[in-house]
């Protein structure tokens, strides 16, 4: 962690440990934006430190991925999960009638199809999409 080193010596600020869940999440992020936007996040994250330990919670929630980092992507997963299965038990109740199902669930008939389409469902569509 040269960034780390380079701005705890610039600054003054004490030097921070990364956390093995917080190693595996820089490592699991693109970086788009290369070496200056990992440099920027580490310096964040040294500042928002209480504990001397980078952890997950000390990095800015985009770099959060399901099964990593903080409570937001779990949440995320979960609600996907239970509009699947919302989605798929309205549709089997229905028949495949996407109107109905729409209307069980309280989705309109667009919001439907874009569900059926996400979560791979068509195989329980009354009538295939075109």
């Amino acid at each position: 962690m040269v960034f780390s080193a380079r701005y705890v010596a610039e600054t003054g600020r004490r030097l921070c440990v990364l956390s093995s869940a917080a190693g595996e999440m820089l490592e699991n992020h693109h970086w788009p934006g290369n070496v200056r936007e990992l440099q920027n996040v580490i310096e964040r994250a040294i500042v928002l430190s209480e504990t001397g330990i980078l952890l997950p919670a000390d990095f800015p929630t985009y770099l959060h991925k399901a099964g990593i980092g903080g409570p937001e992507s779990r949440l995320k997963e979960l609600q996907a999960s239970s509009d699947r299965e919302a989605l798929k038990a309205a549709l089997i109740k229905t028949g495949g009638d996407c109107i109905a199902a729409g209307r069980i669930i309280g989705k309109s008939k667009a919001t439907v199809y874009r569900g059926v389409d996400e979560f791979g469902l068509s195989d329980l569509l009354k009538r295939p999409r075109r």
